[in-house]
């Protein structure tokens, strides 16, 4: 299954930039990301291990990644250099039916 970003999502963030010795405590254990927030780990030089839903995957600068909201992953070295960052996204926030009606037929013409 491939998973793609909602559409309309917006990028709501950066992290720094991480190498083998700075990845995180949090993304090294089972963590995961808010409501509504995907995050889209970005390999710059290398490759880091991405295990989302039970699945290692190998995400390399031809090959990022996305995880979505609420799903435990973990990104830890294979022991290769790597430099990586992680771009956060938002779902679009729809307060009334009205912004989503509108969204909805904007999908349908464009």
């Amino acid at each position: 299954m491939e998973l793609k970003l909602p559409s309309h999502s917006t990028l709501n963030d950066l992290s720094a930039t991480y190498n083998a010795q700075t990845i995180p405590r949090e993304f090294q254990l089972a963590h995961s990301l808010p409501p509504e927030t995907w995050a889209e780990v970005v390999v710059a030089e290398g490759e880091v291990e991405l295990k989302a839903g039970g699945t290692p995957l190998r995400v390399t600068p031809e090959r990022p990644a996305l995880i979505p909201p609420g799903m435990p992953f973990s990104l830890k070295a294979t022991g290769k250099p790597v430099r990586f960052a992680l771009r956060y996204y938002h779902e679009p926030v729809l307060h009334d039916g009205k912004e989503l009606a509108g969204l909805l037929s904007r999908k349908r013409v464009a």
